[in-house]
This record gives C-alpha cells, sequence and structure tokens, in this order.
C-alpha cells in the first residue's frame, strides 16, 4: 500500500519541472503574439471611437448652444512610416464668438466636450497616428476655421469640395487613423456627411452603406 505523505513529501523531481517549464514556454510563444496583436487593435479601434465621439459631441454643442463651431485635425506627416516612437492624432474644438464673425475660442471644459492630443507625450494610443494624405481630407473649411464647420443646427456649412469621397450614395469627409505598430498597419476611417453623421469603416477601401453605423 502507497504512502501518501512520503510521495507528497518528495517534491517535485526536476524532469517533471522540466516538463512544466517547456508547456510554460510553448503557451507563451503561442500566446504573446496574439494578445500584441488584439493590444494593437484594441488602441486603434478606441482611438477611432474617440475621435467620433468628439465629432459627435460638438454637432451636439452646435445645436444646443444655437452657435457655431469649428472642430480642426491635425495629422502626422510621416504617418506612412512603421516608426511607431513617433505619432499624432491632434483635435481641436472651437466656438464661434460672435455670429457669422469667423473669430473663435476653444473648448477646454468640460474635457469629454474638448479636443485631445495622441503623441509620444500622452500617450493615449501608441502608434496610431491621423494619416496625413490621400486617405483623410485637405480641408478648405471657410470662415477661419479650416476643418468641419457645424453650424447652429448641427449640420456641416463646409465648402462641396471638403466632401470629395463619393461612395455608396454620398459624399462625406474622410479622416483615417493608421496603427503604425502593426505590420502591415491596420486602418480605421471615420466618415462624415454633409448632415454630420459619422460612419466608421475598417479603412478608407470599405466604404460606409446607407443606413450603416
Amino acid at each position: 500500500m502507497y504512502d501518501r505523505s512520503a510521495i507528497a513529501a518528495r517534491g517535485v523531481t526536476m524532469i517533471e519541472l522540466m516538463i512544466v517549464i517547456a508547456i510554460m514556454g510553448i503557451v507563451a510563444i503561442t500566446t504573446v503574439p496574439n494578445l500584441e496583436v488584439w493590444l494593437h487593435r484594441m488602441r486603434l479601434n478606441s482611438a477611432a471611437s474617440h475621435l467620433m465621439a468628439t465629432i459627435k459631441n460638438t454637432r451636439k454643442m452646435s445645436i444646443t448652444n444655437q452657435n457655431r463651431y469649428c472642430l480642426t485635425f491635425s495629422a502626422d506627416a510621416s504617418s506612412l512610416s512603421t516608426n511607431d516612437s513617433s505619432y499624432l492624432i491632434e483635435v481641436e474644438v472651437r466656438e464661434e464668438v460672435g455670429l457669422d464673425s469667423g473669430s473663435w475660442t476653444t473648448v477646454t471644459e468640460p474635457v469629454e466636450l474638448a479636443g485631445w492630443t495622441n503623441n509620444a507625450t500622452n500617450k493615449l494610443y501608441k502608434g496610431v497616428s491621423l494619416e496625413d494624405g490621400a486617405n483623410t481630407t485637405a480641408f478648405v473649411g471657410l470662415s477661419n476655421c479650416v476643418g468641419l464647420v457645424f453650424n447652429n443646427a448641427g449640420f456641416l456649412a463646409n465648402p462641396v469640395t471638403d466632401f470629395a469621397f463619393a461612395v455608396a450614395g454620398g459624399k462625406y469627409a474622410l479622416l483615417t487613423l493608421r496603427n503604425k505598430s502593426r505590420s502591415p498597419a491596420e486602418q480605421r476611417s471615420v466618415w462624415v456627411d454633409r448632415g454630420g453623421n459619422v460612419r466608421l469603416t475598417s479603412g478608407p477601401t470599405a466604404p460606409p452603406t446607407l443606413g450603416g453605423p
């Protein structure tokens, strides 16, 4: 008859320990890359959601306060590089001072209604940039606002040229985010129509459909 206490007391043999370490190594090898992909994708999706929320909040402010609002964007000049130690998304929200004056003051509070910056200093979304190029609208704007101009009804007052992306029966302004930490890089595109409606797609080559989110 086995002495269970003696078996328990003998501890773990070197072979058993090596087997456990080998198994843990295999699990780590298969899990870590997937975890890294998930982390990069989460940052990209979070940045896209933040950008969409800012646009929607600015539209709501224009309706609530019966005033024009200006939403401007600064892109990453090196957005197509793979250097993820340098990245940039800068969003500024401004309110017009005086009806049709073309004079704007920056909105700073509450924070959920203000602009924001993502770069290597504050690291909101590491490695994620706003693309600078064909996949992002080069805004002409109006009234000293080189970006999206919401009127007091929540519609965009931008010139026709700011809605150059004609797809799915509609015309849109386009903002594309790029994850520089991934190779090949992943993208998320935010589409804004003249009514101020916002849609999100997996990239600029997958245009939104009418009635989409």
